[in-house]
């Protein structure tokens, strides 16, 4: 591996995380959107393109995050680690600053230049991105997976939920089950049909 590939990767392997989270909401987002177009829902279909799209705007290009200001690699990468670690704790921005070895006012505009999102946003995108997996991948009941996500009760998750992703909690799960199921179903058809009785 050459210098530059690894000089590279160091540049910019806090950027992933900032990354992940923006595919993972945008992803989720554009599939509400295609199953509002599906129903025939065009108020719906149109606040969740405006909000995809806003999502994207926010985004900035590598050459703009190393403008003047912008969080430094190495306290970025202690804030996101941070974060991380601590997602079903409150997450204040003073432990976010000390970590950072910043002032309050001055991590919240650094973070902001570097990712083009606020440390609130990104905070919440990462809460909801991870009760996404879990509401998925398991069955657990919304409120455990609220608290569990670093959310004060399934009320605030669900007013949330909704504001970001445009659809309530148990509907987007109900959602992604029964797309699941289709392509369960699906696939089970199509091997049922390329397979051969046996001699």
């Amino acid at each position: 591996m050459s210098d530059s590939t690894v000089s590279f990767g160091r540049r910019y392997r806090h950027e992933v995380p900032a990354m992940t989270l923006r595919l993972e909401v945008v992803a989720a987002q554009l599939v509400t959107a295609v199953e509002c177009a599906l129903r025939g829902d065009a108020d719906a279909l149109e606040a969740q393109i405006q909000q995809t799209s806003a999502l994207l705007r926010a985004g900035s290009s590598p050459t703009q995050r190393s403008k003047t200001g912008a969080l430094a690699t190495w306290r970025a990468n202690r804030v996101l680690s941070y974060i991380e670690a601590n997602l079903g704790n409150q997450i204040l921005v003073t432990h976010l600053a000390r970590q950072a070895g910043l002032s309050h006012g001055h991590l919240m505009r650094s973070f902001k230049a570097r990712f083009g999102i606020t440390i609130c946003v990104y905070i919440t995108c990462r809460r909801l991105a991870t009760a996404q997996y879990q509401m998925v991948m398991t069955t657990e009941p919304l409120c455990e997976i609220a608290l569990r996500c670093g959310m004060c009760d399934q009320s605030h998750f669900c007013r949330v939920f909704r504001r970001f992703v445009g659809l309530s909690p148990s509907r987007w799960r109900e959602m992604q089950l029964d797309a699941q199921s289709r392509a369960a179903t699906f696939e089970d058809i199509r091997c049922r049909r390329h397979s051969f009785p046996s001699i």
